[in-house]
């Protein structure tokens, strides 16, 4: 049982482990080695076991036990570094050497203050030297953290219990596609291939041999899975399974994720259980659930799942003419055709397809829809758990759609009009939010709370548009426009939101030079931000997302950045911010030079580093999707820079 204080065998072990770490130098530096020393026999018990499941399982086992022992938020705290540590040791992976080095570095913290070590005092003890040992290494991360809280305080030290995990975050922004944290760079999350090879080819025929054969209608859609457990009488045959198990697994499909999803830090496996051969005729009723389809949507719900992505790959096997997918938020028009293959995101990324009947196709439509799960090496627990929430979504999902297909009954209806609704309703949640946006705001909310400091919310989402934009103008290749001006809106008006409610809890005592410098930039920054107009605002220009517009236009945008400068410097004469929140607005000035200087000098990554990929698509006209608009004969967007 959890104790609400400390036990009486742990209260008097940390009795007397402080008086062997008076010093605050010592606390200081066992601060720092104690993590460093876990951190380096994780890493050997990866070595050992040759798994990235053994040092996540075994922190969690351990950390868990604590709770008996020690104080809940103690634990609780022993809990989320150790996670972090386990996550770290799968990106370090120090050898053996190394390891064993830093491991022995920890002991010097006590040689440099020449304070004695806890390990001295065994001897005197008169005890078992073995069980003190045990007992010393069973609760040395507690007694460490236990040490140094009066000098940190609760938010101190919780902020020291995050900080391996907030290393994991930086390390996994760096080498990710995006999706997780709002202020790294989010690529777009559309990917492409085409079968080439002899065998890919007949294997592809081979598979719409079986579809043909099977007689399918030509005014709904028809489904065979690939796994046979789930319909006998819906499933492909063996010579069809076998086709599309190879063309799955091939060369050419999964070199397509390995060139965005580098291999030595992602894992990418097929999802079998959402696999399904796909068949529709040139026409379709409007009716029934297929509707869907033509309808903006997001086809799965689990674009919460931090650091994992399923994706669905459509692939054509027929001269198709007639059918095109668009994707909004990138501004593509694909129309897949003879071996052609579009990945998307199952769970982030909105589409929707749009018939051509001037171009109506003379055969059926029919194509595999194959899905792949893609998680860092050091995330396999979450990549587990949404590869099993997708498969159970698709599986509850197909027998809504089965039975929605050709609604015939009043019920059957009601629910294919639902299934419309609530993918409109979803969609548009996604356009103005998102949902990894609402996790992350709902986090910072909470951990403000439980600390009781506002200002771990407002740290969080303070500079978060600013710190995305710096991060998109430096790659800017490949970039995903729509999420960019959502997230950047998003969190800019959350930001100033905050700044509008500090600065009126001082209002009557504003003085007069702060209201006009306040009222002086924002008229600043709306006369520029109209003359630039929406896609110019969002660095279209500097992105290649737009056509270059007229000779004032860098003028207008340091314009826009210059007005809020004005308008931080003006706040920031209010009390409720020259005393109360001394460093928030020098922080956001600072951001916003920095963006000038970045925009000014051109700093971004280098065009070598920054390899084109062959994209299969049409732009759509701006009009029509709300995306920019792009040169039809422009460079295709190429992804980011894979880490070395």
């Amino acid at each position: 049982m959890a104790n609400a204080t400390m036990s009486s065998d742990f209260e008097s072990l940390a009795d007397k482990f402080e008086l062997y770490h008076a010093n605050t130098l010592n606390v200081a530096l066992n601060l720092t080695t104690t993590p460093l020393a876990l951190l380096c026999g994780l890493c050997l018990l990866n070595r050992a076991t040759k798994s990235t499941l053994a040092s996540p399982v075994l922190c969690i086992l351990y950390a868990s036990s604590l709770f008996a022992t020690i104080p809940n938020g103690l634990a609780g705290q022993c809990v989320v570094m150790l996670i972090g540590l386990a996550c770290l040791s799968l990106y370090c992976k120090f050898d053996a050497v190394t390891s064993v080095v830093l491991m022995a570095v920890g002991y010097m913290a006590h040689v440099v203050t020449s304070e004695e070590t806890y390990m001295s005092s065994y001897d005197a003890a008169g005890a078992n030297w073995s069980e003190l040992f045990f007992e010393h290494v069973y609760y040395l991360l507690p007694l460490v953290l236990t040490t140094v809280a009066p000098m940190l305080g609760s938010t101190g030290l919780l902020a020291i219990a995050l900080t391996p995990a907030l290393a994991v975050c930086l390390l996994h922004s760096l080498h990710s596609e995006g999706g997780v944290f709002p202020w790294a760079f989010a690529p777009a999350r559309v990917l492409n291939t085409k079968l080439q090879t002899q065998d890919d080819l007949e294997d592809l025929a081979a598979v719409r041999s079986f579809a043909v054969q099977q007689n399918p209608s030509h005014t709904s859609s028809s489904h065979w899975w690939y796994q046979k457990d789930y319909d006998m009488a819906h499933s492909l045959d063996e010579t069809g399974r076998q086709s599309f198990k190879r063309i799955a697994g091939g060369n050419q499909m999964m070199q397509m994720f390995y060139d965005h999803f580098d291999p030595k830090y992602y894992t990418t496996e097929c999802v079998d259980g959402m696999n399904e051969l796909y068949c529709t005729g040139p026409t379709i009723s409007k009716a029934d659930s297929d509707t869907v389809f033509y309808t903006k949507h997001i086809d799965g719900p689990y674009g919460m799942v931090p650091f994992a992505s399923l994706y669905r790959c459509i692939m054509a096997t027929d001269a198709n003419t007639q059918v095109s997918t668009i994707y909004p938020s990138t501004g593509q028009l694909i129309t897949a055709a003879d071996g052609d293959c579009i990945a998307f995101d199952f769970h982030r990324e909105p589409h929707y397809i749009q018939s051509d009947m001037s171009k109506r196709n003379k055969d059926l439509r029919i194509v595999l829809k194959l899905h792949y799960v893609v998680y860092p090496k050091w995330a396999k627990p979450v990549g587990m758990l949404l590869h099993y929430l997708s498969v159970k979504y698709n599986e509850n999902f197909r027998a809504l759609f089965l039975f929605t297909i050709q609604p015939k009954t009043v019920f059957q209806r009601i629910t294919a009009w639902n299934v419309v609704f609530w993918t409109v309703v979803v969609e548009k949640f996604w356009a103005f939010i998102g949902m990894s946006n609402l996790v992350y705001l709902l986090m910072t909310a909470a951990a403000s709370v439980a600390c009781e400091n506002h200002l771990i919310f407002l740290a969080a989402t303070s500079f978060v548009h600013s710190l995305r934009i710096m991060a998109t103008c430096y790659f800017r290749s490949h970039v995903d426009f729509g999420v960019f001006k959502r997230d950047v809106v998003l969190f800019k008006s959350v930001a100033f939101a905050q700044i509008l409610y500090y600065y009126g809890h001082s209002i009557e005592l504003v003085q007069p030079e702060s209201a006009g410098l306040v009222g002086v930039g924002c008229l600043i920054t709306a006369a520029a931000a109209i003359a630039l107009g929406t896609d110019r605002l969002f660095y279209g220009e500097e992105l290649e997302l737009c056509q270059c517009g007229h000779a004032t236009s860098n003028f207008l945008k340091y314009a826009v950045l210059l007005g809020e400068v004005v308008v931080f410097l003006g706040c920031h004469k209010a009390a409720s911010f020259s005393t109360g929140l001394p460093y928030l607005m020098p922080i956001h000035v600072a951001l916003n030079v920095a963006l000038m200087l970045q925009l000014l000098v051109g700093i971004r990554a280098s065009d070598s580093a920054v390899q084109p990929t062959k994209i299969l698509h049409q732009q759509l006209e701006h009009d029509k999707l709300g995306a920019p608009n792009r040169s039809r004969s422009a460079r295709s967007p190429s992804p980011k820079p894979k880490a070395a």
